[in-house]
């Protein structure tokens, strides 16, 4: 008799224990759920956040139409039209605006430049502008809005000491060689293929070699030449000159250093080397 109510009875016991037992083990683990779900939350906002500054940064640079109307715009002018600049906004982003006698419409907007970094034709017609980058270096993005041509064009990466002529036919540019010799080039904006190298003969060309010093360049201030060049150490002027496109040479019209250290002119007032043509 008592071995028939054991063989009823244990296997009972045995599963309501086990039922206890697996009930109690779900109480736990969905205590710790909630926990599980909020980590895996976390992780996966993290790992959007990340993606999105992986995505920005990448993007920076790159040509924004946000103000125009239409998403593919052709941005050439009218006869009677001709560009504007500003920088509206607390992140000194570029503004370009077509102007005319009707008023003023929004044409492009840069995202990613920075304050005074652009250059116009003396008709106001052409527009170049450089971009920032993720990493801090000496080339930044180089780019050519044409209204003749209605192109908003890449020309790739240069430095930020180009400057181009009254017409944006051509701009010169400097280099450094690698024994340290800074080097003037002049180049066609047209094709970018056309390169000379300018030469600039001051009595001491170890200053062209010297860290110290840095070469500057200008529009030109006189009718009889295309630009004027400066030779400076800090707001010192070692020397100066005027270049005029189709010449070889610099002509030059102020050379400190062909009387020593002790000559060099004080620059009561440097120019904005992004100063060019009429501004608003």
């Amino acid at each position: 008799m008592n071995n028939r109510i054991n063989k009823i009875w244990l296997p009972l016991v045995f599963f309501a224990v086990a039922t206890a037992f697996i009930s109690c083990s779900d109480k736990k683990e969905n205590e710790k759920r909630p926990k599980a779900d909020l980590q895996a939350k976390s992780l996966e906002a993290l790992e959007e956040a990340q993606k999105e500054a992986v995505s920005a940064e990448s993007n920076s640079g790159q040509i924004s139409t946000v103000l125009s109307k239409e998403p593919e715009q052709d941005f050439k002018l009218a006869e009677d039209e001709f560009f504007s600049i500003s920088y509206e906004n607390k992140y000194n982003d570029l503004l370009v605006y077509i102007e005319s006698a009707e008023g003023r419409k929004p044409c492009l907007q840069q995202d990613g430049s920075f304050y005074g970094n652009y250059q116009i034709s003396a008709d106001r017609r052409k527009v170049l502008f450089f971009t920032k980058t993720p990493v801090l270096k000496a080339e930044r993005k180089m780019f050519l809005l044409d209204g003749d041509t209605g192109e908003n064009k890449f020309l790739g990466e240069y430095n930020l000491s180009v400057m181009t002529d009254f017409d944006m036919s051509c701009f010169l540019y400097e280099e450094e060689a690698e024994d340290g010799h800074k080097q003037i080039f002049l180049i066609q904006l047209d094709d970018l293929q056309q390169k000379e190298e300018i030469l600039w003969d001051i009595a001491q060309q170890e200053k062209l070699h010297d860290p110290g010093y840095g070469l500057r360049f200008f529009r030109s201030d006189i009718a009889d030449a295309d630009y004027k060049i400066r030779l400076s150490m800090d707001s010192y002027m070692a020397a100066e000159g005027y270049f005029s496109i189709g010449a070889k040479h610099v002509r030059t019209t102020f050379d400190a250093t062909a009387q020593g250290e002790l000559f060099y002119t004080y620059i009561d007032t440097l120019p904005s080397a992004k100063y060019l043509g009429k501004q608003d």
